[in-house]
């Protein structure tokens, strides 16, 4: 059952005996404050219990999970501010470079290589907020060395 959390930049969540499955981390990519649901699932290619926030990263993480050529992949991976700092600013406001922010799907192949996915509705893609963080994500994971930067453009909104 989805659970309803508070943003804050780490959220364990401790389990029932019932359940019996390993804790979830779950990092939020809103500002804090910001209610958001809450979908936990265990992956079976990470033998864990993982934790997204919308329907469509759910929907991605079952494609994820049926993909051969994918080793392993982490969900709301945060991004490490001291790289942040490191990023050119241009066209990106000030704030959002203070802000905690994560990655929607870090994925390792097979072969050892990395691959970074965000996933966005095409709403979104229309208001100038959104493109600025999803710039801030490609740069700085550009930064980081990982090349493979790619939206997963939805449809439909949360």
């Amino acid at each position: 059952m989805p659970r309803i959390c508070r943003e804050t930049a780490k959220i364990e969540h401790n389990w029932t005996a019932k359940n019996n499955y390993p804790k979830a981390r779950c990092v939020k990519m809103k500002k804090y404050g910001r209610k958001t649901r809450d979908i936990v699932f265990f992956s079976a290619k990470n033998q864990t219990t993982l934790c997204v926030h919308t329907p469509q990263a759910r929907r991605y993480a079952k494609l994820l999970e049926e993909d051969t050529r994918i080793r392993s992949y982490e969900v709301n991976h945060p991004l490490d501010a001291a790289w942040i700092a490191r990023i050119d600013r241009v066209g990106i406001r000030g704030a959002y470079l203070q802000t905690q922010w994560t990655t929607d799907f870090v994925i390792t192949d097979q072969d050892g290589g990395e691959a970074v996915r965000e996933i966005v509705t095409a709403d979104l893609l229309g208001k100038h907020a959104e493109i600025e963080k999803l710039e801030l994500s490609r740069r700085y994971w550009k930064a980081r060395g990982i090349e493979d930067w790619r939206l997963v453009l939805t449809g439909e909104a949360e």
